[in-house]
């Protein structure tokens, strides 16, 4: 059987309202949605943090991800603020139908069952799929506990190295093009890029996405026979 990789964040569902949340409750300020959307995190916390912030920013970020990774149960409690991505669920179950669904996402194991909740609450499909995820261990370079340690898109992408070495995956959606090299190094045909606001749209075939969409609408045309031709060109 032939395997589709799906992320989960900001590819099959939209946290950012839940994300501006985390912000308010870090900076103790508003951050308007649109900043959310399209600035990256080391942007938003020079933007909106005041000077007596900067001046600890490690204890803020680690505020930040705690909050993130639902090591703080206020994290847990704004799961709740996740909406889906339009049309998502529509497109996967199709896939799912021919395909292997595997969700790889950077959301931590101790989210696993939050994770499944909401993704079937959301109406996608769990039973015939499966999930992997990071360990607490893999943000140890982005909390600044290990100097060595890898970055988001390094620990991800060895991640998919280990689940697609014996899969024959047809084809990825993600909305971080750091993690695309890895996609092209194992030869995905079909490397779909998810765009969201704070990537610039070229910076996604710079590298490696075969393509990029603005919405799962732009999907629903690849729900019947496309892994058929993916096959043949590939």
């Amino acid at each position: 059987m032939n395997t589709i990789v799906l992320d989960i964040d900001d590819t099959l569902l939209n946290p950012s309202r839940r994300m501006q949340a985390i912000w308010r409750e870090v900076l103790s300020r508003e951050v308007p949605l649109e900043a959310v959307e399209s600035l990256e995190q080391k942007q938003i916390f020079l933007t909106y943090a005041s000077e007596e912030q900067k001046e600890s920013s490690a204890k803020f970020q680690r505020r930040f991800w705690d909050l993130v990774l639902c090591l703080d149960k206020l994290g847990v409690e704004l799961l709740a603020l996740d909406e889906p991505v339009p049309s998502a669920a529509e497109v996967v179950k199709e896939w799912n139908r021919r395909n292997e669904i595997l969700y790889v996402t950077g959301r931590t194991e101790n989210t696993r069952k939050l994770t499944i909740s909401e993704l079937e609450s959301f109406d996608f499909p769990i039973v015939t799929t499966r999930l992997f995820m990071l360990r607490i261990e893999d943000y140890s370079g982005i909390l600044e506990e290990n100097p060595k340690g890898p970055t988001l898109a390094e620990a991800k992408a060895q991640h998919f190295s280990s689940v697609a070495v014996s899969r024959r995956v047809i084809r990825v959606v993600d909305d971080f093009p750091d993690c695309f090299p890895v996609y092209k190094q194992l030869e995905v045909p079909d490397r779909i890029g998810y765009h969201v606001k704070r990537f610039p749209l070229a910076k996604y075939a710079e590298k490696g996405a075969t393509r990029v969409v603005e919405g799962w609408s732009d999907l629903l045309d690849s729900k019947v026979n496309t892994e058929t031709q993916i096959m043949k060109d590939h």
